[in-house]
């Protein structure tokens, strides 16, 4: 211990003693280390974190397949009850979909974000209330929803945490809803929002059969449950392609004969396809460390040069080769844990800027923190830094020949074996940066790609906004929506510098969507299957608001009203599957399934196809 202590002390001073060299060393490793402690952090909250539910790897989403891409998409109340009476694999199921309301009379108005979801979807994701309870069966019906729990957040910003809450009533887009819980401050929705934020509170869903809009083919929520002790993920899809088979024989006019269901970890779901993006990017910077333990290695053989007759003395008063090398080994740990606190102080600065700028796709941002474990791979990190960067040196320095030594020590001669070992640190150098030149550039070229991508509509000079029109004087009552729309767009129009400006039900690009069945008149299909489109509800304004040519016939004008002939327009990619080699003009079309109370659209108009999910996701058929 005494003679660790000696090399430490020593070590100091020599580090004191050349301080250009001592600074330009741990900046070199504090932005190596920085940057690789801050990928950690984010790879451990976003990747090796536990879900913050219940033994979390028994959760799963259940989701409809997209007969077009096959992808998950949303399922319906009327097939949801089909699956929970006929499955045997799942402990719990329930549904959830977004929400928003307008809070009144609990001081200043205010939009709330929410979430609407079936009783015992807290029970599924074994969450528990701090306080009150969660939603009993009895209020999931139409005549009995207005229950809410609050999360914990909006709990304490909008009541000071007042316990008392529980049991109050709250006004709800004018509507009185008791206040029957609150969540804890440990819950975090993740999947189950549908907010870039936390929702401020939860809803009970409230859905019978006797809904209109509760029917199988009513595709707007989602689903999540928990398998039983026991059953696979793979048992459990065995299981359900059979129950979806059966749904198809026995209603085949809601169901494609290829309907199946997918079911994917609740996890998998959470992360998406970030998890491939920061392994990457955790071995770019695991390169990028490299390079600076190379670069430190090569500016402490050059001193070891400087300080070869120093080297030399010590040997001659009879200092042992292991001696020599564990005390240069020291300065070089030394080095390696000063990068390492500078590195630490750079990480906490870049995830907390992550926190706050990071980009919404990736998942539990707010979970990203510079925690004891981190600590602990920084620390890490720092010593096996410093013992790969030092290692060279100390074995290059013990190996020194006393006589020679003293000799070229006036003369500044350096050895050949030393001129090797820095020839080898070039080259490694120079192969790590190749291949990360080499990935930075498949990354630049991807972009580049990405922005040759026609996305189907012109971004420059277009602002958005979304608005959520709530209370009884909306209601169920279409005009009264229509009229608002309208006053709104002609105050916008009357605003200076302002082109055109519409309304639509989903931005591009933004990943909103509904899907529809869609039926052509007068077309006998071979099989029951009903194809989906993408619906949008749209103003006339909005085609030239985004700049969306018209390829063939009209747009839409301020006579096509809800009380004048039904007309749609399609996109290319429609019009092409389903009238190859035909005209689309003058086609009648039904969306939302088949039923003879949903009325006939008429075809008068061709747009070109928009890319509503991705600039790398083709595009879909749409309809207007």
């Amino acid at each position: 211990m005494q003679t660790f202590l000696q090399d430490l002390r020593y070590g100091i001073r020599m580090l004191a003693k050349s301080p250009g060299f001592t600074a330009v060393a741990v900046l070199t490793l504090a932005l190596g280390i920085g940057a690789n402690t801050a990928i950690f952090s984010v790879v451990k909250a976003v990747l090796l974190n536990a879900l913050p539910y219940r033994q979390p790897e028994r959760l799963v989403t259940l989701a409809e397949a997209d007969k077009d891409t096959l992808n998950p998409t949303n399922t319906s109340y009327g097939t949801f009850v089909e699956w929970r009476a006929r499955s045997r694999s799942f402990e719990k199921m329930a549904l959830f979909r977004g929400w928003s309301a307008t809070l009144a009379g609990v001081g200043e108005p205010e939009q709330l974000r929410g979430m609407r979801v079936s009783s015992g979807f807290f029970d599924v994701l074994g969450v528990k209330p701090l306080e009150g309870r969660e939603f009993l069966p009895e209020e999931d019906r139409p005549d009995r929803r207005y229950v809410v729990m609050l999360s914990h957040g909006f709990w304490q910003r909008r009541f000071g945490g007042d316990p008392g809450v529980v049991g109050k009533r709250i006004t709800l887009d004018e509507v009185p809803f008791t206040i029957v819980g609150v969540l804890p401050a440990e819950f975090r929705p993740l999947l189950f929002s549908a907010w870039s934020q936390p929702p401020d509170l939860w809803a009970v869903l409230g859905y019978d059969a006797s809904l209109p809009y509760a029917c199988r083919t009513c595709q707007h929520l989602q689903a999540v449950a928990r398998l039983k002790a026991g059953v696979t993920i793979g048992q459990a899809t065995a299981e359900m392609k059979a129950v979806d088979q059966s749904l198809v024989r026995e209603y085949p006019t809601d169901y494609p004969a290829d309907a199946y269901v997918i079911i994917t970890p609740v996890r998998d779901r959470v992360v998406g396809n970030v998890d491939k993006a920061l392994w990457i990017l955790l071995g770019a910077v695991g390169f990028l460390l490299l390079i600076a333990c190379a670069n430190v290695a090569n500016l402490l053989l050059a001193r070891a040069t400087a300080r070869r007759k120093e080297v030399a003395l010590r040997a001659a008063l009879g200092a042992g080769r292991m001696r020599i090398a564990r005390q240069l080994l020291t300065e070089s740990l030394l080095v390696a844990l000063l990068g390492g606190a500078g590195g630490v102080l750079a990480a906490m600065w870049s995830t907390s800027a992550l926190t706050t700028l990071g980009p919404k796709q990736i998942p539990r941002l707010d979970e990203i923190t510079v925690d004891a474990s981190v600590l602990l791979f920084a620390l890490g990190a720092s010593v096996l830094t410093g013992v790969l960067f030092g290692l060279a040196p100390a074995f290059q320095a013990s190996r020194v020949d006393l006589n020679k030594a003293l000799k070229d020590a006036g003369r500044g001669s350096d050895g050949a074996s030393r001129h090797d070992l820095r020839g080898l640190l070039v080259v490694g150098e120079m192969a790590l940066a190749f291949v990360l030149v080499v990935g930075a550039g498949l990354l630049v070229k991807s972009f580049a790609r990405l922005l040759q991508v026609d996305p189907g509509f012109d971004p420059k000079r277009v602002l958005t906004l979304n608005i959520s029109l709530a209370g009884s004087k909306y209601r169920e009552n279409p005009a009264a929506v229509a009229r608002f729309y309208e006053q709104s767009l002609e105050g916008v129009r009357a605003l200076a510098g302002v082109e055109a400006a519409g309304v639509t039900t989903a931005l591009p690009i933004s990943g909103g969507y509904d899907r529809a069945g869609f039926i052509v008149q007068d077309r006998l299909l071979p099989d029951p299957e009903v194809p989906s489109v993408d619906r949008y509800i749209v103003s006339p304004g909005y085609f030239r608001a985004l700049r969306i040519p018209l390829k063939r016939g009209r747009l839409f004008t301020e006579q096509d009203r809800a009380d004048s002939l039904p007309v749609a327009l399609v996109g290319e990619a429609l019009a092409r599957q389903q009238w190859p080699g035909e005209d689309a003009l003058g086609k009648r079309i039904q969306l939302g399934g088949r039923d003879e109370k949903k009325p006939w659209y008429t075809v008068v108009g061709i747009v070109g196809d928009v890319r509503q999910y991705s600039l790398d996701n083709p595009p879909t058929m749409q309809a207007y």
